[in-house]
């Protein structure tokens, strides 16, 4: 198999899988985004309660289980979960759900924006590395605080606006959600702050690849 000339990854740690994939390689990570509520954005239907916004496939890899179960535990937060999941919940699953959790299904662009507006925080979890979830960009562009995967990938990029779930157990998620709860004015204060900083880095990340083809 021949080598590329160039591979651009979005982490330090794919760039390290696929060194001997090709001749040289450089990291640039998506950039955030730029979003925007709508003008009517509404009041949330669960005002007297925090509202958790979990962006969710339903893939293999997202301890989705765990989440539903542990927010049992949570009567006081309202879980609205985005997300197709025909073939992965059956019907007694759906009904046994805990009352506070919302299953959306799948949403417009639109709607899907409106919804991380409305939010107090997000929930975007994987079990796999070298993975940076696209909600986590989307969330930081909305200036909402997260509860991400404790994975060595995502706490090297996401290093702030952002508590770390171990998912590979029940009570694992249980502290995760205790810890963005009673930290959330924390972490709303590290984005204002750091986000700004990130924005400028990635600027000059994509100044350096663009400068590397035009040579």
């Amino acid at each position: 198999m021949s080598k590329a000339d160039h591979t651009i990854v979005t982490n330090k740690y794919l760039k390290l899988l696929i060194r001997n994939r090709s001749r040289s390689s450089s990291v640039l990570p998506d950039k955030i985004p730029i979003l925007e509520p709508s003008s009517d954005l509404g009041i949330r239907p669960f005002k007297s309660k925090l509202t958790a916004f979990f962006i969710c496939t339903f893939a293999d890899d997202e301890p989705y289980r765990e989440l539903f179960a542990a927010f049992r535990d949570f009567p006081e937060i309202c879980l609205e979960v985005t997300g197709n999941y025909d073939g992965a919940l059956d019907h007694s699953e759906i009904e046994n759900l805990p009352s506070n959790v919302k299953l959306l299904g799948f949403v417009s662009n639109r709607c899907y924006i409106d919804h991380l507006f409305n939010c107090d925080f997000t929930i975007i979890l994987t079990n796999q590395e070298f993975t940076l979830n696209c909600g986590a960009y989307e969330s930081l562009a909305a200036r909402k605080p997260m509860l991400l995967s404790d994975t060595k990938t995502i706490r090297s990029y996401f290093t702030f606006g952002a508590n770390y779930i171990k998912s590979d157990s029940l009570e694992g998620v249980r502290a995760g959600v205790r810890s963005i709860k009673s930290e959330l004015a924390l972490r709303e204060n590290e984005i204002t702050d750091q986000l700004p900083l990130m924005e400028f880095a990635w600027e000059e990340m994509f100044a350096a690849t663009d400068a590397m083809f035009m040579n």
